[in-house]
């Protein structure tokens, strides 16, 4: 089952989920919209009036600033995979519940196991605490680096706490929380990048996808080796890039090991299905 599959199937069985009381007063299960093979990804709180009517998140006003801080950095939703803790709006907006929590969080972390997204952003205290088991809040935790099961957990502020009035200063660090974010995901797609151009590379060490300019760096560097006599086989060729020096000390790379004892658990007992 590709991914397509596998999320069309997941979004079938959220469709008709009846697990907690929340099935009862929805108009529209909000199961995620973007790409599913996205490297980025946002998870807010739950669905608000505008999502329960149309079935897609953050398209109300917090969507629509969640758009233009993503933009100002250079990031297109079309880039992105977003979703939330709650597939179903709360009444009247209120916070989930623990047992509202503990029932639907099982898709969000399958959408996360089949995205396999190298970053992942969750907006507020819900979403942070839920994927960080922390119980400091969003104001702490925010503008940090967290390496988290072979991606790094960026949080920040639900875009609803920069537009209610006196948001200026959350607004503010959003953007510099919007520019690390940039810069990590940069870091990621640089990394992926040189392991997929490795397993381009010939017997000889020659890139088969190299450019002009970088197969003159190789010749340059092997005339070099010729020319001293010299040989070291252990030794790999010197890279013409630059090293990219990422937010912090983390495994961007994806795990494959079978799930945590962490996830595990949290699936024991959750939706026989899965």
């Amino acid at each position: 089952m590709d991914v397509t599959d596998a999320f069309a199937w997941l979004a079938e069985k959220a469709g008709s989920c009846t697990r907690c009381t929340l099935s009862q007063t929805r108009t529209n299960v909000v199961f995620g919209d973007g790409s599913p093979t996205a490297d980025l990804m946002f998870v807010g709180e739950a669905p608000g009036q505008k999502e329960d009517e149309q079935g897609i998140p953050f398209v109300g006003r917090s969507g629509q600033l969640l758009n233009k801080l993503a933009t100002e950095v250079g990031i297109t939703r079309s880039e992105i995979y977003i979703a939330n803790v709650l597939k179903c709006r709360p009444p009247a907006n209120r916070n989930p519940l623990p047992e509202e929590i503990q029932a639907c969080t099982p898709f969000l972390d399958r959408q996360i196991r089949f995205i396999k997204p190298a970053v992942i952003v969750p907006l507020g205290n819900f979403a942070t605490k839920y994927l960080l088991e922390e119980k400091q809040g969003i104001t702490r935790l925010r503008g940090q680096c967290f390496p988290w099961r072979g991606a790094v957990v960026i949080p920040t502020f639900h875009p609803s706490a920069a537009i209610r009035p006196g948001g200026g200063a959350r607004l503010a660090d959003m953007r510099r929380d919007f520019a690390l974010i940039r810069r990590t995901i940069d870091a990621a797609r640089h990394r992926t990048k040189e392991q997929s151009d490795s397993y381009s590379r010939d017997a000889h060490g020659e890139s088969l996808l190299a450019s002009p300019h970088d197969q003159s760096e190789m010749t340059r560097d092997k005339e070099a080796v010729s020319l001293s006599g010299e040989t070291n086989a252990s030794e790999p060729m010197a890279s013409s890039l630059s090293p990219v020096v990422t937010p912090v000390d983390v495994d961007l790379t994806v795990p494959t090991a079978p799930d945590t004892p962490v996830e595990a658990s949290r699936h024991a007992g959750q939706l026989g299905l899965f």
